[in-house]
Parts: C-alpha cells; structure tokens; sequence
C-alpha cells in the first residue's frame, strides 16, 4: 500500500547533531573555566562527555537490558531531578543541565544555578548554531512532498531545566522547555516546518505512547484529517524510541536510520515491518511513497 503519512525525527535524521556535540561539549570549557578554573572545567568535562557516551549507546541499542553505567547515571540524574518527579513530572535524561549537575558531583564539586547554566547555556548555543540540515534529509523532504506525502517531525524534549540553589534539585516549566527547543530547531524552517508541524517532548517524551498519541493528534490538525496509520511510515535513529511505540499503536511500517553504516543489532536483528537503511535518499524510502 502506498504511504501518505511520516512521522520523523529530528536529531541525526534531519539536522546533523551528533558531529556537532564534542564542538558544544568543548565550548563548555570557557564558561566552566571562569567559575572554576581550567583544572577543574576540564574535569567537569570530562565527566559530562562520559554521560553523553553512556546515554548515547543506550539510545542506539535494540531494547536490550540497560548495563551498570546507563543504570547509575539515571539514578543520580532522577536524584538531581526530584524536583520534577514530585511535580509529577518524568525524568528527562537527556537533559544537559541535569547532566552537567551530575559532571560536577562526580568531581567533588558544589552544584549551583549560575555554573549549571552557564555551560549548559554555551553548550545549547554552540549546537543550535552548528547543527546544519543533512543533505539527504533536504533530497527526502522533497521527495516525499513531491509524492503527496504529509510529514510531521516528533523530537524528544532537551531538558531545559532550572536549578534551585537552595533546594539542591531542579525544576521544570514544560511549556518554557517546548519553546527553548523549538527555537533551537528554527533551522527546520529551511525545509518549510513551522511550529504546528513539530510536536516536542514536554512534558511527556519518547518512547512514552502517549507523547506519539498527541503526536498524531497534532499531526491530524495539521494536515486537516485523522491520520491513517495504516499508511503510516515512522522514520527516526532509535529503533526503541522512535519506532517501535508508533509501530506499536498501529503505524505500517518503519525506517531504521543507521548512518555509521554498522549493521543493526549487531546484524541479527530483525522487525518485519522495519526497513534498516543508512541515508533518508534510500530507495526503500523512497519507494515506500511511490508505489
């Protein structure tokens, strides 16, 4: 059956993220360096790039257990942010403020609003500057617009968070963090997507379905009609967070972006509805939206 509809991710399917985060990590250093001194903003950093590799392999795994690293740093991230979870709010993982916090505890050192902002802060800046759109994703935006395709892109939050100095937590206004991120993704503009045609993980993020239910609910407004699953195709870089929950609530099939060409799942796994492709202009792609 023909597709109509896509729902895609943003980070490292459409806009080059990934080549940009050790550049935002590195600029961290400046701000960093004039609250605590060279030695020590080098530490932070550290500490702060070994979270983000730890976070990172989780995200490109098949679902499989967590291992000891990802399962400690979410326990002293959810320690950092009991502030949201008593607001009834989740945890966000991937937030950098919450991970800078966790950077300066591991070395020993006072956790405060005015070092936690100032490097998360850069780090935002330095990514929203450099994070360009991806050749290919431009080729497959028009492709499938071309084809009669409808498209809406579903990110997950960045985790604008603020520290509360005498609380020692941090807090949470989901409504300032969708806008914050929004603002960082005004790149996608370049490709035609306003605002209506990004939905954003606050307060409630992948892989939770029902951040894909308001996906889909937005997803219908903005294109005027219920969205047809079953001409659904869900496109995005995390097997378990990006496409298994929409497959799951009824979406027909699913691409599996894997650019560093490494076969997924250690090259035993396998979904049938999930296509594995390494650039957006794959035929299967496109084909999916011609047929």
């Amino acid at each position: 059956m023909r597709m109509r509809f896509a729902v895609v991710d943003v980070d490292d399917v459409l806009l080059a993220t990934t080549e940009v985060l050790d550049a935002a990590a590195r600029a961290m250093l400046t701000p960093l360096a004039e609250h605590l001194g060279q030695r020590r903003a080098a530490a932070v950093q550290r500490e702060f790039t070994r979270a983000m590799d730890v976070l990172t392999r989780q995200l490109r795994t098949c679902g499989g257990p967590s291992d000891r690293d990802y399962a400690e740093l979410m326990q002293r991230t959810a320690w950092w942010q009991r502030g949201l979870t008593e607001a009834g709010f989740e945890v966000k993982a991937w937030s950098r403020h919450a991970l800078v916090a966790c950077a300066l505890e591991a070395c020993g050192l006072p956790v405060t609003a005015a070092v936690v902002d100032a490097a998360a802060d850069q780090y935002w800046i330095t990514v929203a500057a450099q994070a360009a759109v991806r050749p290919d994703a431009a080729v497959f935006i028009r492709q499938l617009r071309e084809a009669g395709g409808a498209i809406h892109l579903a990110t997950g939050s960045d985790g604008f968070l603020t520290f509360d100095d005498a609380r020692q937590t941090f807090t949470y206004v989901p409504e300032e963090a969708a806008r914050l991120k929004l603002a960082r993704l005004d790149g996608l503009a370049s490709l035609g997507f306003g605002a209506d045609d990004i939905s954003v993980g606050d307060p409630i993020g992948k892989p939770d379905p029902e951040f894909f239910r308001t996906v889909l609910d937005r997803f219908s407004v903005a294109v005027g009609r219920d969205v047809d699953l079953a001409r659904t195709v869900v496109v995005g870089d995390s097997l378990t967070n990006d496409i298994l929950p929409l497959l799951e609530l009824g979406a027909a099939r699913g691409v599996w972006l894997v650019r560093d060409g490494e076969a997924a799942g250690g090259g035993s796994w396998h979904h049938p509805q999930v296509t594995v492709v390494s650039a957006l202009d794959a035929e299967e792609v496109r084909d999916a939206f011609s047929a």
